[in-house]
C-alpha cells in the first residue's frame, strides 16, 4: 500500500524570526534585570556608591539601577557597546567594584556579581519560553 500526500507550508519566516528575536531579547532583559537587582542587594554597603554605580545594558539600552548623586559621573569610560548583535552586560562603574568582588592583598573579596549570575542565568531559557508563550508561540 502506498500513500502519497502533498502539502504546502505557508510560513512567514521573517515574521516568525521577529517574534523569536523579540522573545529572546525580552527574556534576556528579564534575566539581566533580575541579576542586576541581586548584584545591587549583594553589594557591600558603606557609602552606597558602588550600589548606585551598578548598571546594565541589553540590546542598545543602557540603564542604571541606582540614582546618580551630585558629582558622580553617569558612566565610566569604556561603557560596553553593541555592534548590531543582541548583547547584554552588567557592570559597576564605581572604580572599585572589582576589588570588592575578588579582594586585594589588603582585604578579602566578598563576591556579589558571580553569585547573582549563578542564581539567575539558569533562568534565561525559562524566561524566553515564557515570553514566547505570551506572544502565542
Amino acid at each position: 500500500m502506498e500513500i502519497r500526500a502533498k502539502f504546502k507550508a505557508n510560513i512567514n519566516v521573517p515574521r516568525v524570526m521577529g517574534i523569536v528575536n523579540d522573545a529572546v531579547e525580552e527574556g534576556l532583559l528579564d534575566t539581566v534585570v533580575a541579576t542586576a537587582s541581586d548584584i545591587v542587594h549583594g553589594s557591600r554597603v558603606k557609602s552606597g556608591h558602588n550600589r548606585r554605580s551598578i548598571a546594565y545594558m541589553v540590546g542598545r539600552a543602557v540603564t542604571r539601577m541606582g540614582t546618580i548623586l551630585a558629582g558622580e559621573k553617569p558612566f565610566a569610560s569604556g561603557t560596553p557597546s553593541m555592534m548590531g548583535r543582541l548583547t547584554a552586560a552588567i557592570w559597576s562603574s564605581s572604580g572599585y567594584g572589582g576589588f570588592l568582588e575578588i579582594g586585594t592583598r589588603f582585604m578579602a573579596g566578598i563576591p556579589y556579581f558571580k553569585p547573582a549570575a549563578d542564581r539567575n542565568f539558569p533562568n534565561f531559557a525559562r524566561n524566553v519560553a515564557k515570553r514566547l508563550r505570551a506572544k502565542g508561540g
